[in-house]
């Protein structure tokens, strides 16, 4: 096998021209912080691997999705930019089979941008987002004993960084900033000798050793993208695919270049024969993430696992089941599959469960199942919005992920929970919540609310992720489809500072209890963005006088007023306490 050897500006001028990505690439998916490693290693003349390259003859061209290198990025999107083949020439092209992370870097960092989100501004904010070039101060000196450069990562030597492109970074005696994409257009000694004196003029009074330092930056940034062979490649001829999967398995199977869901993907994208899978796939991701009214942390290998269980197919996540039968299944069913998860998710979200707080994604999979076969049976519509239904979806959820009944062995847990729900929907088209947690308690899984679960459940706090989840376990009768609920301390969370708790007459060998108690599960509740107004607009003890039977019995709350003073405030736990686990003992019986 011989290699041959190119340079950066050579190899960047054929991109989007003869050479692009096969659909068995997975998109691109480096931060920043990767991009300037990687110009740092160039400038070190340190090596950053060999590429493999495949050149398809233009009379196979047809039988692949071809697509461009990304220019242009936003984090966070997957950019599928599909080139059309029949209007194109029909020229030979390469396709990249190995190495489009770092190609695609460096024509982010050669000739594109890369948009960042501000911090705490939502996604669909237009104004969220700023468009970002690389750029490159000239007179950061890279040896490794310089000092002040605390504005670099710790294991950079040269200073690349990205800045908004309509607010570059200012000069000053000590940086002096240069945008690197403008060292492409020196294609020629004149041009870049015209270039550096033109900057070095730009850069004002330097000192001797400032001027060195620039020279020789802006000299090594030249060499290292037009003069140096930093390119090392090796061109696969063969036309066969089955051949060309190998290698691109093989070449990407070291190291943590690709996952495990990234090679199968490579396989279901090539033997896909109607439907494009990448695009179907990754574009499936980025919906349920983020296009449903909450964020969800949804990957690949939870689509592709979903496929195989629907299909009534092994689901372990083995390259030996995803056969070419297996995958033309999976293919056929497909818009159901899809249709399943949507619906899930956009269900899980209504009861406030969703990324940062959704522990478990198997515990999700018996809701796809389920939708599955009520879209196969053409009953979703109507028990998506049963209210019964719901309350049984959210009960399995809540006591799922509260239990943890998904850890240790999640694929025996899920085949229990595919055959149960198999069987139940021959008999109901209810989602069959309480079945479930009786064949897990059979098989050992702690599913129902013993002692032991039960005092786990009273120590969960505000801020804890299961928190909500945990309040909603109290709440069987809940309008989730039309209301949305939030979290709240019955008495309030400023009482319990120390000082405050010992001028209200507390005895001071009960403050610490006071303190301990009053973020725990006893002293929280769900409220609807009414009632939670109405409480925060009246005072504490007027507030609960006014509160009727139903209320109290909502919120699992006892009736005796007395309780409501502050000085009452641990024997109103211990009446609360056991409220709540009389309810959560009755939850499956």
């Amino acid at each position: 096998m011989s290699y041959n050897s190119t340079t950066i500006a050579n190899i960047l001028g054929k991109l989007n021209k003869s050479y692009f990505l096969p659909a068995i690439q997975r998109p691109f998916v480096w931060e920043t912080e990767q991009i300037v490693r990687l110009f740092d290693s160039l400038m070190q003349s340190y090596p950053i691997s060999s590429f493999l390259f495949w050149d398809l003859e233009a009379k196979n061209r047809d039988n692949w999705e071809i697509y461009n290198f990304v220019k242009d990025f936003k984090f966070g999107e997957i950019h599928d930019e599909k080139i059309d083949t029949a209007n194109n020439n029909d020229d030979d092209v390469t396709l990249v089979l190995d190495g489009q992370q770092r190609l695609t870097s460096l024509m982010i960092g050669l000739k594109g941008t890369y948009m960042v989100r501000l911090k705490n501004q939502r996604k669909n904010n237009p104004n969220a987002w700023v468009r970002q070039c690389l750029f490159l101060d000239l007179l950061k000196d890279s040896k490794p004993e310089a000092e002040g450069e605390e504005d670099y990562f710790e294991d950079i030597s040269y200073g690349f960084k990205f800045y908004d492109e309509t607010l570059p970074p200012r000069n000053s005696s000590t940086k002096f900033w240069f945008k690197v994409s403008d060292i492409l257009g020196c294609h020629d000694q004149d041009i870049y000798d015209e270039l550096h004196d033109s900057l070095l003029e730009q850069a004002g009074l330097l000192s001797r050793e400032q001027k060195r330092v620039f020279r020789t930056n802006l000299d090594r940034l030249y060499r290292v993208i037009w003069k140096d062979d930093s390119v090392s490649y090796y061109t696969e001829k063969s036309q066969s695919y089955d051949k060309v999967l190998d290698i691109f398995i093989r070449a990407n199977d070291g190291g943590t270049k690709l996952s495990k869901s990234d090679l199968l993907m490579s396989m279901v994208t090539l033997k896909w024969s109607e439907l494009n899978a990448r695009d179907e796939i990754n574009h499936l991701v980025l919906y349920l993430n983020n296009e449903l009214e909450s964020e969800n942390d949804v990957n690949r290998d939870f689509i592709l696992r979903s496929s195989l269980l629907l299909s009534e197919l092994d689901f372990l996540f083995k390259i030996q089941n995803f056969t070419k039968e297996n995958l033309a299944l999976i293919e056929a069913n497909w818009p159901n599959i899809k249709k399943a998860l949507e619906l899930s998710f956009k269900t899980v979200n209504l009861f406030g469960i969703a990324k940062h707080n959704l522990t478990s994604l198997n515990a999700v999979m018996a809701i796809v199942y389920y939708f599955y076969g009520l879209i196969i049976r053409g009953q979703s519509e109507e028990m998506a919005t049963d209210p019964k239904n719901l309350g049984l979806i959210r009960l399995w959820l809540g006591n799922a992920l509260l239990n943890g009944i998904f850890g240790g062995q999640a694929g025996v847990t899920i085949g229990i929970a595919r055959r149960v729900i198999h069987d139940e929907m021959n008999e109901s088209c209810y989602f069959p919540a309480k079945s479930l947690v009786s064949q897990m308690t059979m098989r050992g899984r702690v599913s129902e609310f013993d002692e032991f679960s039960i005092d786990k459940f009273m120590e969960l706090n505000y801020s804890k992720k299961l928190g909500f989840i945990a309040l909603s376990m109290l709440y069987q009768n809940s309008d989730w489809l039309n209301y949305r609920y939030q979290k709240d301390h019955l008495f309030s969370i400023d009482l319990f500072r120390q000082e405050k708790l010992f001028s209200l007459g507390v005895p001071a060998n009960q403050i610490e209890s006071f303190i301990r108690a009053s973020d725990r599960m006893p002293n929280l509740l769900l409220l609807s963005r009414d009632e939670f107004n109405d409480k925060s607009q009246m005072d504490f003890s007027v507030w609960i006088q006014t509160r009727d039977d139903n209320f109290f019995a909502r919120h699992l709350l006892p009736t005796n007023l007395d309780l409501y003073r502050i000085e009452n405030f641990l024997p109103f736990i211990e009446q609360r306490e056991k409220l709540i686990a009389s309810h959560l003992k009755s939850l499956f019986k």
